[in-house]
């Protein structure tokens, strides 16, 4: 590449790593004086916003990256050779080896700036801190998952980015499991969006394979989303467009009418009045629900509502389609609303919040806003929990100052007795459940990226492993295909082997990961859908599709 051109993907990954590093000298010398990083607010308020700049620099540079898209098939070597092979679907060994040789760098001129910038370049690689972001970005469009020196034999999955905020993040998402599937609610800082995603099939039918598709960010006020400051030119509607474009409507909310329980596509857009149809790969805003600080949703197994969990506990009731709320099932309460689940059948549903305590429904058309039974954990935080097969006999999971951080309810028992299992198995807490009724295992994972997995019939520890470097914020279990599905805020996702536990699937970076001034990063909520079809939404403000058919 062209050492004197500071837009090209070298120079970017290279402003990137050199970001990292200073951040990481900077935080150091903070360690070395004794202090913590938010006493500087008033101490140094000065490194504070430097630190802060840095943080929004990181966060900058790579948006950028993902911008510019996959690093150039010659970007460390000119032509291909008897090393070739080597370069795209080697070991991970012998990619570390060979991104540290002196020769291999991206500067191939010999001018004495370019040389400059290969020392730059060699220095950099050679940091044990931004190495791995080296080889995640330059080796992005390989076969192989990165992050283990051993072998995989991970297929070449697919991926796809169907929606973006041009500010803030996605905290949760849901799919109208009631329907045909393709209605997804999510939820943003400000408001929630139903959107209809583009027909899978004609999707994996026009965009080309192993690409990272990015649509514009959403701009209020405009035809179609545009962004607002493009870090690369392309075309829109044009031959080659690599775009999914998200057309926006105004929608008359005084012309809607109450949607049916199990709308169609066509049905779906004459009830919200839309005045065209939908076509190719283009993913349609139905519906804005000025619904503020929401945290967690959760979709009903068989019909088309789904809950939402807010920031002041309100927990709603809504139905897709319908501009009002059907109930309110909880006013505005202080706690805020860590989980939300519906049992298998649909019929009763619970609630955890900050305050430590499970709150449990019946019904979904109950006008009651009094919970039918209130558990109490003794946990500082619940964070997770899910239905054992059956409405009364539950796990939760949440921060407890012994790292008693996971138990098993019997909500028949007394409540003195209701708590029948506790577990030590996570240090610092856990923030994540999932279940295998199959099996009956029951994966839980930790605030410092291990999980362990229990057996349920056998009240025994399987196996505890570590899968992430930051917290796991969730889990999703697809027990016809054998697999279970983590998501870290550092903004991987890992595909397991649901019996033997071992790696089927690496995905680095899929959302950008939490930071020091945004914690709320990483990947924040994924839902798995029959034949594989993963959705995923995180800190970056996207939500990404994933074809996991060829994980077995």
């Amino acid at each position: 590449e062209d050492h004197n051109n500071p837009d090209c993907f070298s120079w970017c990954l290279m402003n990137l790593c050199i970001t990292k590093v200073v951040q990481g000298a900077v935080r150091s010398i903070i360690n070395t004086a004794g202090m913590e990083i938010i006493e500087l607010v008033t101490s140094s308020p000065m490194l504070y916003m430097t630190l802060k700049l840095l943080d929004d620099w990181e966060f900058f540079l790579s948006r950028r990256l993902e911008d510019i898209g996959s690093a150039p098939e010659s970007l460390l070597q000119e032509d291909e050779g008897p090393e070739a092979p080597l370069f795209s679907t080697g070991p991970a060994l012998m990619r570390h080896k060979f991104i540290l040789e002196p020769e291999n760098s991206p500067f191939r001129s010999d001018t004495s700036t370019a040389r400059w910038a290969k020392q730059v370049w060699t220095y950099l690689v050679h940091q044990d801190d931004v190495r791995e972001t080296f080889l995640q970005y330059i080796f992005s469009g390989s076969k192989k998952p990165l992050g283990s020196l051993g072998e995989s034999s991970s297929p070449l999955i697919d991926q796809r980015m169907l929606y973006r905020e041009t500010d803030g993040i996605i905290t949760s998402l849901c799919i109208n499991t009631g329907g045909d599937g393709n209605l997804v609610s999510l939820a943003t800082s400000r408001e929630v969006l139903e959107i209809e995603l583009p027909d899978l099939s004609s999707l994996e039918a026009q965009l080309p394979d192993n690409s990272s598709t990015e649509p514009p960010a959403a701009s209020p006020g405009s035809s179609v989303f545009s962004q607002k400051k493009s870090l690369r030119s392309f075309s829109i509607g044009g031959e080659g467009d690599e775009y999914v474009m998200i057309p926006q409507q105004s929608l008359p909310t005084s012309s809607m009418a109450r949607a049916s329980l199990t709308p169609s596509r066509s049905s779906y857009h004459s009830v919200l009045g839309l005045q065209h149809a939908q076509t190719g790969t283009a993913s349609s805003i139905l519906l804005r629900r000025n619904v503020m600080g929401v945290k967690r949703m959760a979709s009903h197994p068989n019909l088309c509502y789904y809950l939402t969990g807010s920031l002041d506990g309100s927990v709603m009731m809504w139905e897709f389609g319908t501009p009002s709320p059907v109930s309110t099932q909880r006013p505005p309460t202080g706690g805020v609303v860590t989980k939300i689940r519906f049992t298998p059948q649909g019929n009763k549903y619970g609630v955890t919040d900050a305050t430590g305590k499970l709150y449990l429904w019946q019904g979904i058309h109950t006008s009651s806003k009094t919970p039918y039974q209130t558990l109490n954990s003794g946990m500082r935080i619940l964070n997770d929990f899910v239905f054992l097969e059956s409405s009364s006999f539950i796990a939760v999971c949440g921060e407890t100052p012994d790292n008693r951080s996971l138990c098993l309810w019997d909500a028949l028992l007394p409540p003195k007795r209701s708590i029948v299992r506790e577990y030590m198995c996570h240090e610092g807490g856990s923030s994540a459940l999932g279940y295998s009724p199959s099996l009956q295992r029951l994966f839980c994972g930790g605030k410092r990226g291990d999980i362990c997995v229990f057996d349920i019939r056998q009240n025994a520890l399987l196996q505890s492993i570590t899968v992430h470097t930051g917290a796991v914020n969730c889990i999703v279990v697809n027990d016809v295909d054998g697999y279970f599905v983590t998501g870290s805020s550092d903004g991987d996702i890992k595909v397991l082997d649901i019996s033997s536990n071992s790696e089927l699937a690496y995905f680095p970076g899929v959302h950008s990961k939490a930071r020091l001034f945004r914690s709320e990063g990483g990947v924040r909520d994924m839902q798995v859908m029959p034949g594989g079809h993963l959705y995923s939404c995180g800190g970056d403000g996207a939500i990404r599709f994933r074809s996991l058919s060829g994980v077995h």
